[in-house]
Order: C-alpha cells, then sequence, then structure tokens
C-alpha cells in the first residue's frame, strides 16, 4: 500500500495548515463556542481535500506479474500462414502472475485479448477482428503495444510476422522501447508466395511534345519462369501489345511510340500470366502531359541569315517562328508561349532595355530556353557587357586577361544641353560608366561635356581608379544649347598622339548643330593621326542624322541611329569592343571535347573544324561541352533559374562554319541543343508526389501560401473533396491513404461554400498515380529482412525465436506492478458533503449545546445501565453517594437563605435610623420656629444618616435620596410600615435600572466588535 503524488510541487501548501487554522480562530469572530470549532474543523478537512485532489495523491497496491503482449501480422504477405494461430495456441501457463495481450496488425492494429492473467485462460482458435491487410505497419504496433506496457510496469513484446513492413521503420521504434525498458523477442513468419509475376515499374516521360517520339519502359518481375502477355493502353486504348517470356527476377521492356495528340495522357501496364496467384500486383499506371507542337522562336539579326538553323529544326519536325529584332515583343507574354529562343548573330543595339528584360525573365522564371548563336554582331562585339542577356548566358564577355588586346585611349563626347535633360541624360550617363567598366587599368579615357561651349568632365587619364571617373560622369546635368565643334576639336587636343596603341572618339548628341568648313580639316587631321570617330544620334526630331551619319563615314567610324534611349549603353559596349580586335579569334581550329552528359554522345566519330569565332569566358557554373585549343569556350551551357541556356560561339551560316554546316550530322546535333532548353516542367502550377502513409505532397508554383486549398478526387464516379493543409511555404498536404491504386483526375483550387455546398473554384486540372501496395511486391531481399528483424531483437534485448519455443514467453523476472485506486470521486463526494455540512453550521441557529447535553446525558445514562447490569452489588453504594451529594446541596442552600436574611435585617435596620433621624430634625425646626434652621437641622440629620452608608457608595447614596422622597409624601399619614415597602420597591428599581444600563453597554460594546470584524473582512 502506498500513495503516487502526480504533482508534487503542491505539497508544501500542507505547510501552512497551522496557519490556516490559526487564522480561522483569530478571525472567526461571528461564530463562538461549538460552532465556531465546528466550522473550523470542517473547513480545515475541505481545504486538506482541495490539496490532496490538486496534488493528485492517489492510493495504490503492488503486486508481481509477467505482461507479454504477442503482436500477430495478418497482412497478405503472411495471410497463408497458419504459424501465428499455431505458436499462440501452444502457449499457457500455471503461474497467475503471468499475463498475456494479443494484437493484430496490417494497416490499422487491432486488440484481439487484452493484458488478463493467463492462468485457466484458452487460446483463440481464430481472429474475429477485422484488419487491413494491404499494408505492413510493424512501427505502429511496436509503438501502441510499448505504450500499453509502459503503463503496466514493463514487460515483453512477442512479434510475430514475416518482416515485410510496407510503412513506418520498426528500427526508428528501438530507441522508444529501450526508454520504455521494453524487450521484443521475434518469432520469423514465412511469406509463402506462389507463382506470381508483378509489374514493379512503368516509366514514361513526364512531359512530352505533340509528335515526339519516345520509349515506354515496363520492368516486371517473375517468382520463376513463365509466358505471359504484356500490355500497354494509353486512355484506355491499346497502344502495343507484346508476348513476352518471363525468367526468374527482373524483366525489363522498353517499347516505342509517338505523342500523336496533345492533353493529359493516363498509361497502363498489364501482365497477364497462367496461374498467376495474385492479381493486385499485374498493373501499373503513369501519367504524362502532351503538349501541343513545340514552338522555337529564331531571332536574326539579318534577314535570311538563318537557313542552316531552319533546315535543322525542320529536319526534326519541331515548328518555329522566324523574325527580325525589331519585331520582339514588348510584351512577357508573347516570349512565355515558345519553348526555346535562338538569337542567331544579334545585336544588343538593337534590342531595347525591356526587350532584354522580358527575354531574361522568360528563361529564368518561366523555364523558357535560350540559345546565342555567335557572329560579328553577337557577344562581346553586339554590345552584350552587363545586360540582362549576359545574365542568363553560360559565358562572360570580358575575357578575363587572356588575350593580348591594345591599349586603347578613348574620349567620350556627350551633349548636355537642355534637349538631353531627363532619361536621355540618365542613360547617357549609364553608357558612359558601362564603358569606363568595359576597360582595363592599361587604357586612358577622357570625357567631355558640351552644350554651346566643351567642359572637361574627366580630363584624359589611366583607369587607375575607374569608380572616381564614373563619379564624375554620373555627376554631368544637362543644361544649354548644342555646338559640336569646339567639343571634337577639344577631344582631338586631348589625345596624346606619341603614345601607342588605338584612339577613338564616341560623340553622342540629340541635336542639330551649325556647320563650319573647319569640320574637313578637323576629320582630316583625325585620320591621319589613326584617330576614330563613332557617332550616335538619339532620337529623329531634332538631331542631324545626315550630318552625324557623314561625320561617322569621314571617320572611319560607325554611325548609330536610336529612337530608344535604352539601347545607348549596348552602344557604347558594343564600340568599346570592336576597338579590340582580339576578341575576334581569326583562325582554323579544332574543337575539343568537354563535359556536358549525353551530348558527348553526340560527336563520337569525331567533329569538323572552326575557322573563326568569339573569344568570351566560362562561367563557374557552366558546363562546356566544347573547347579551343586556346582554352576558350566554344560550346557552352548552364541551368539559370528555372531555364536553360545555351552558348555556341562560332556562327551558323557558314562564314566562320563551313565545315560544320555541311557536317552530315549538324541537324541532329543542333536540335539536340535546342531540345536540352526546352521546360523540364508542366504549365501547371502545381507539382504532385506521393509520399510515405498515404500522403500526397503539393507543390505550388505560386509564391503565395494559400490556407484554404482543397482537390477534388474522382472515384467511382463520384467527386470528393480533399482538404490542402500547408505544411510548408507553398507546400500543402493531402490524405489519400484510402485511395486505391489507379489513376486519379484532380482539380486543385480554392474551397468555397456555397448554397448547393463546397465546392473547388478556379481549380486547375491534373492528375496523380497511385501504385499498388508494397505489400504485393516481388522484388524484396529476404536476407535484408532477416537482418532488421534480428536487429531489432538485439538492440531491445530481446532474442529470435522458433515456433516450439513458446515456454521461454514468461521466462524473466517478474516486475512489481501498482495497482492504483482513483478514489478521486469519493473525495469529490465528500467535500460536497462537508461543504453543505459547513454552510448549515454557519447559517442555521441549532440548538448545539442541547443537543451536546441531551447527548452526554444519553451516553452517561447508557454507561450508567450498562455498569449497573454488569455489576448489580455497586448500586446500593452509587445511591448512598447521590443521597449525600443531595444533603450537601440542601445544606448549601440553607446557608445562602439565612445569609439573604441577615442581609434583609440590616436594610430594614439602616431605615429605621435614617427615618428617626428625620423625625428628630423635624421637631427641632418647629421648636426653634426657625425655618433656615430647620433646614440646616435637617441637613445635618442628612449627613449623619447617610455617613454610615458608605458600603454601596454612590448607589446607596441614590437610594436614600429616593427614600427621603418617600419619607415626605408619606409623613402626613404616618404611616412607617408603609414607607419601608415603598423604600425597598424604589430601590429594587433603580437596580434593576442599573443592570439595564449595564446590559445596553454590553450590547454596544459586542456590536462595535462585530462591525469592526466586518470591515476586515471586507478590506
Amino acid at each position: 500500500m502506498g500513495f503516487n503524488v502526480a504533482s508534487p510541487w503542491l505539497l508544501p501548501l500542507l505547510l501552512l495548515f497551522p496557519v490556516y487554522i490559526w487564522l480561522l480562530y483569530r478571525y472567526t469572530t461571528r461564530l463562538t463556542g461549538v460552532r465556531k470549532h465546528t466550522a473550523i474543523v470542517l473547513r480545515s478537512i475541505i481545504l486538506l481535500l482541495i490539496i490532496v485532489l490538486l496534488a493528485g495523491i492517489t492510493p495504490y497496491s503492488s503486486e508481481k506479474q509477467r505482461n507479454v503482449i504477442a503482436l500477430v501480422d495478418r497482412s497478405d504477405s503472411a495471410r497463408s500462414s497458419n504459424e501465428a494461430l499455431q505458436f499462440l495456441q501452444q502457449v499457457s501457463s500455471e503461474d497467475k502472475q503471468d499475463h498475456l495481450a494479443i494484437f493484430s496488425f496490417g494497416r490499422n492494429v487491432v486488440i484481439d485479448r487484452a493484458l488478463q492473467p493467463l492462468l485457466g485462460q484458452q487460446m483463440p482458435q481464430s481472429f474475429h477482428t477485422i484488419v487491413d491487410p494491404t499494408q505492413s505497419d510493424i512501427a505502429a504496433a511496436l509503438r501502441q503495444a510499448g505504450g500499453l506496457l509502459h503503463q503496466s510496469g514493463g514487460g515483453k513484446i512477442v512479434l510475430l510476422t514475416d518482416g515485410q513492413e510496407t510503412t513506418g521503420s520498426m528500427l526508428k521504434e528501438v530507441q522508444l522501447l529501450q526508454a520504455m525498458n521494453v524487450s521484443v523477442d521475434v518469432v520469423p513468419l514465412s511469406s509463402r508466395v506462389g507463382k506470381d509475376a508483378a509489374i514493379s515499374r512503368l516509366q514514361v516521360p513526364g512531359q512530352l511534345k505533340q509528335g515526339e517520339k519516345y520509349q515506354l519502359a515496363v520492368t516486371v518481375e517473375s517468382t520463376g519462369q513463365a509466358e505471359a502477355e504484356l500490355y500497354l493502353y494509353e486512355d484506355e486504348a491499346l497502344l502495343a501489345q507484346h508476348h513476352v517470356s518471363l525468367v526468374q527476377g527482373s524483366n525489363t521492356y522498353v517499347i516505342d511510340a509517338i505523342a500523336s495528340s496533345p492533353g493529359l495522357k493516363q498509361y497502363r501496364a498489364v501482365i497477364q500470366m497462367p496461374d498467376d496467384t495474385e492479381a493486385k500486383n499485374n498493373s501499373a499506371y503513369a501519367l504524362s502531359r502532351v503538349d501541343g507542337p513545340a514552338g522555337v522562336l529564331i531571332v536574326e539579326g539579318e534577314k535570311g541569315s538563318s537557313h542552316n538553323i531552319e533546315a535543322a529544326l525542320a529536319a526534326s519536325f519541331i515548328p518555329y517562328e522566324t523574325i527580325l529584332p525589331e519585331q520582339l515583343s514588348y510584351e512577357l507574354a508573347q516570349y512565355v508561349q515558345y519553348d526555346s529562343i535562338v538569337f542567331n548573330n544579334v545585336s544588343a543595339v538593337k534590342l531595347p532595355q525591356l526587350k532584354m528584360e522580358h527575354i531574361e525573365s522568360a528563361v529564368r522564371n518561366y523555364g523558357v530556353g535560350f540559345v546565342m548563336i555567335g557572329g560579328d554582331n553577337s557577344f562581346g562585339l553586339g554590345g552584350y557587357f552587363d545586360t540582362p542577356i549576359e545574365s542568363i548566358l553560360p559565358v562572360d564577355m570580358q575575357l578575363s586577361g587572356k588575350k593580348q588586346i591594345p591599349d586603347l585611349s578613348l574620349m567620350l563626347v556627350i551633349d548636355h544641353s537642355g534637349s538631353m535633360e531627363g532619361m536621355k541624360m540618365e542613360l547617357a550617363k549609364e553608357a558612359a560608366a558601362r564603358t569606363v567598366e568595359l576597360m582595363r587599368p592599361v587604357d586612358s579615357v577622357g570625357v567631355i561635356a558640351f552644350d554651346t561651349i566643351p567642359k572637361w568632365i574627366v580630363s584624359p587619364t589611366k583607369l587607375d581608379a575607374p569608380n572616381d571617373v564614373i563619379d564624375s560622369i554620373m555627376s554631368i546635368q544637362a543644361a544649354g544649347g548644342t555646338e559640336i565643334y569646339p567639343a571634337l576639336l577639344e577631344a582631338y587636343n586631348g589625345f596624346d598622339l606619341d603614345a601607342p596603341g588605338r584612339r577613338h572618339i564616341i560623340l553622342l548628341t540629340d541635336g542639330m548643330s551649325s556647320y563650319t568648313p573647319a569640320y574637313s580639316q578637323l576629320l582630316s587631321d583625325l585620320t591621319s593621326n589613326g584617330i576614330t570617330l563613332s557617332t550616335v544620334a538619339v532620337g529623329g526630331g531634332d538631331s542631324d542624322i545626315q550630318f552625324l551619319a557623314n561625320l561617322a563615314e569621314q571617320g572611319a567610324g560607325r554611325f548609330y541611329f536610336t529612337e530608344d534611349e535604352t539601347t545607348l549603353p549596348a552602344i557604347f559596349s558594343r564600340e568599346a569592343t570592336l576597338m579590340s580586335r582580339a576578341y575576334i579569334v581569326d583562325e582554323r581550329v579544332l574543337p575539343l571535347e568537354g563535359y556536358a552528359g549525353s551530348w558527348n554522345q553526340l560527336w563520337r566519330n569525331g567533329l569538323p573544324h572552326i575557322d573563326a569565332y568569339i573569344a568570351t569566358s566560362a562561367k563557374a557554373t557552366s558546363e562546356v561541352a566544347l573547347w579551343t585549343p586556346q582554352e576558350d569556350p566554344l560550346l557552352a551551357r548552364c541551368q539559370i533559374g528555372a531555364g536553360k541556356s545555351v552558348a555556341f560561339t562560332s556562327d551558323l551560316n557558314g562564314r566562320w562554319s563551313s565545315d560544320w554546316v555541311m557536317w552530315s550530322e549538324f541537324p541532329q546535333v543542333f536540335t539536340e541543343w535546342v531540345k536540352w532548353t526546352y521546360p523540364q516542367f508542366s504549365h501547371s502550377p502545381y507539382d504532385l508526389k506521393l509520399q510515405e502513409q498515404g500522403r500526397l505532397l503539393v507543390t505550388s508554383r505560386a509564391d503565395a501560401t494559400h490556407s484554404n486549398l482543397a482537390m477534388t478526387v474522382d472515384q467511382d464516379g463520384e467527386s470528393t473533396i480533399v482538404p490542402l493543409v500547408p505544411v510548408g511555404e507553398g507546400e500543402y498536404e493531402a490524405d489519400i491513404k484510402r485511395l486505391e491504386s489507379g489513376i486519379y483526375m484532380t482539380q486543385i483550387g480554392e474551397y468555397r461554400t456555397t448554397e448547393d455546398g463546397a465546392v473547388v473554384q478556379d481549380g486547375v486540372t491534373t492528375g496523380f498515380v497511385v501504385p499498388y501496395s508494397d505489400e504485393y511486391r516481388l522484388d524484396r531481399q529476404p536476407e535484408k529482412v532477416s537482418e532488421q528483424l534480428a536487429a531489432l531483437a538485439e538492440l531491445t534485448g530481446g532474442k529470435l525465436l522458433e515456433q516450439q519455443e513458446t515456454q521461454q514467453l514468461f521466462q524473466f523476472e517478474p516486475i512489481t506492478v501498482k495497482q492504483p485506486y482513483d478514489w478521486s470521486r469519493s473525495l469529490l463526494l465528500l467535500l460536497l458533503l462537508l461543504w453543505l455540512i459547513d454552510i448549515a453550521n454557519r447559517r442555521l441557529m441549532l440548538p448545539w449545546g442541547h443537543w451536546i447535553t441531551r447527548l452526554r446525558t444519553a451516553v452517561g445514562l447508557r454507561m450508567s445501565s450498562t455498569s449497573e447490569q454488569s455489576s448489580p452489588s455497586a448500586a446500593p453504594q452509587q445511591g448512598k453517594a447521590s443521597l449525600q451529594r443531595l444533603s450537601a446541596r440542601k445544606q448549601r442552600v440553607s446557608q445562602r437563605s439565612r445569609e439573604l436574611h441577615s442581609l434583609d435585617d440590616d436594610w430594614s435596620a439602616r431605615a429605621n435610623e435614617q427615618v428617626s433621624a428625620k423625625a428628630r430634625a423635624n421637631a427641632n425646626a418647629n421648636a426653634n420656629g426657625d425655618g433656615n434652621a430647620n433646614i440646616d437641622a435637617k441637613a445635618k440629620a442628612d449627613e449623619r444618616v447617610v455617613s454610615p452608608s458608605h458600603v454601596q457608595g454612590q448607589t446607596n447614596q441614590q437610594a436614600h435620596a429616593q427614600a427621603d422622597r418617600a419619607h415626605r409624601r408619606q409623613t402626613d399619614s404616618g404611616d412607617q410600615r408603609s414607607y419601608q415597602s415603598t423604600l425597598k420597591q424604589e430601590a429594587a428599581r433603580s437596580a434593576e435600572s442599573k443592570e439595564t444600563e449595564a446590559a445596553t453597554e454590553s450590547s454596544k460594546d459586542t456590536m462595535n466588535r462585530l462591525l469592526a470584524a466586518k470591515n476586515r473582512r471586507k478590506r
């Protein structure tokens, strides 16, 4: 016998009990006597009961027992064996300490026998509970049995299973079982499998294009050699049928097919073998989304220069569209509709910034592919340095110091007149800054801002501190008119004509300037000193296009006209790059193989030569498939966000790559480049993936996470709405463990409640596959299963048992089990009863004293009667003692009566003396005839009379005054006896009045104390 305390931290409240009792005695003022003591006792007991209930103090009794729980695997993989039932029927015990429980499990766990003594009990002849046999959840069974044993104080688990678990992991429960001090003995059951063939895998590409050739791979497991028929269905239409000869183990078959029509396609593979013992594993399912024909957008720098690219795509039946860069859309949606975009020698000068940003977004965020082909207007020569297009390429435009580039002296002459104010001025400064970034520290630069007067913003200097130069450029402000000649002359004078290297001027203006013959001499001086001049005209309204074109022609440079000022940075970058001929490697080379996965198979028979290419630098994240002997990347690829991009730094129009375009493998090779960049996911905003435990993971491609998503599941012609529970950012889970194997179409959207019921609105149609349970798989490894069972027994302190070793089940030391008694209900009832008694004691004025006296009397009489019956000879003695007590009491009463009579006599004597004194005083007064003398004599007489009466103090004086008045009233009658009687009555009334006043004062004092106590309680 003992007590358990659930909350021991509440036990210190018991230390406050003496304080609580003292406070009750100190401040319980309204109750007195027995009622007060009763109330304090009741309240103390109530408080004690409350503490006991709050602390969870419960009694228990101890007993020893051995607890064993048998877990029986009744899944389909072990259903043909009666070994478990035979094992249990052999279990018996003659010890009352042995307790046994039986649990059955498959997908779920059920109790066949509760934990109870085994003595005198018969084992079941069959199982009557219902178990879902399609799964084997050994971990859940161990967890539930271990929890029951932990509550019962410990014990042992006997696991009867074939070890083929399909859900959870039994070895992950080892640590929990060790913490609960529960060991596991394992009785292995055999998995009896007859002649069986099962499709373990059906592989179909998840994304296809209409007209694309693809392959279906089917893997069939077989328990032995057999002949069978293999059927393949697409949307319930027979796609292929093959007679196959199965061998024991794994058999893989590949079937070729063509995606004939777009849509979400359902595929089903079926194997049919004679005498197959299990039909649930004869089918496998797959889904694939077939989109419309692949669309490729070809953007060519020169019209008609993409014949070789178009022919290669046409040979592979890939639809394409060819446009010029000016025809590119300003809307992002127009780019997203293509699977890949090919740039064929396109200059960035022809691409506004917004178009390049849309292409970058389509590749990075929407998975559109991108291929850039080289040429004299592509890569660095096309002005792509530091542009959105460069950010999605696998190569950089800068050469990282590998090439010997001549020194460059560059003068930037920028119009900052009032007409350049706003976006023009800002982009002109950005273009100049980007040009400085592209230059090297050995180069020199000068910047002139002009209106009617030229002004050096940056004097000609080496680029030792490019940031300072850029800061100066960004400080240019628009104001004034336009005068070009003084600015060009100042730029010419700024060159060091003796320094080696290239010298170049870039003139940018949006206005007109007066012509002067001095231009001819200036341009002649520029040409004679090896200085080239390129001009840029912004806007067609005010700029003198013809004049600027003539200046560029006579200055041996290039003329650029743009109405979109966002192309200015690309123009300046192109100009700076063109001044270094080292970007073009003009020599015949044989490409060297790099690494690019399956692409290496494309040139297993050799590669043609390249006559020229654009030098670039490979990015760290790219894969270089082909190198040049100069260690420049020729063909590179990379993953950019959701998309992919490819860069080929030579051309494909035959100028630099005549051997390539004549190569017989070129159409297939180029097509593989383009197809590699195709989007690898469907355009559906949700990805569905089946997880363990019958959970479907739904991943949203949208950035936002919704809290009210749901999905519809169509099964047997009925649609059911399944809620999607958020489990992470953009991730949701659905419980589909009750679905059978097959293909399920679903709509995912917002969950709404309408008048017609719950619906899924704005849903996206997709599908998912539920394979057959792993319970029916044939590709398991028996050795691995045996190792797991042995490890489970060893780690938990158990052992492997044979079928005949049932006697070892209870061969372990019994444990002491506490059997608690729940007395909370009884304590609550007792607490309620005591509370009601306490209320009655405080609220009802019951004659407790009278009841106790009667109780004592009743107890005394009962005891007296008992004594008389038990000892009759003692009765005379008891009677004599009673008479003696009565006689003594009578004597005391007589003595008290005599004392009262003596006091009465003394009182009468004093009254007579007072009357005599007053009579003598009256006589003297009459004799003298003097009223005053009479008064004095009376006063003296009063003094004589009063002075002996100090026995009673002030009270007796008042009594004498009352007696005097009575005497005067009775003087005429002369009845001395009547006067004495009246005097006694007056004295009695006076004493009664005093007692009344004393009682009143006592009542007032008691009332004041009660009010004070009430105020203290309120405070």
